[in-house]
């Protein structure tokens, strides 16, 4: 977690470089999408990524589908639905690190 002036930074290393996975405000949180593909993720373990959060209860599924960096307030989300999105963003990170696709579904709510 890297501070900011309004919200949090959530990074993985990855090839020894800290990339984002998502951000946290106080009232939302912001999936990084588009910059996980600039970053160099693997777009099909982005695109893998982008339907299991889609697939959790709270997101908004078309506009997870659809923006490049959407976001979902905390108030749409219990706790077992951040927790699946974090799990989630760790199977991205992982597969991402390895090289190979993400299995997806562990952890829904």
């Amino acid at each position: 977690m890297v501070p900011a002036t309004v919200g949090a930074s959530f990074r993985a290393l990855v090839d020894r470089q800290g990339q984002p996975i998502f951000w946290a405000y106080p009232d939302s949180l912001q999936a990084a999408f588009s910059v996980l593909l600039k970053a160099g993720a693997p777009t099909d373990n982005v695109e893998r990524y982008r339907s299991a959060v889609a697939a959790i209860s709270g997101f908004n599924t078309q506009k997870v589908l659809k923006e490049s960096q959407p976001i979902t307030k905390w108030s749409s989300l219990t706790d077992d639905a951040i927790r699946a999105f974090v799990s989630e963003s760790q199977l991205l990170v992982d597969a991402w690190r390895k090289g190979t696709t993400p299995r997806t579904g562990s952890a829904r709510s």
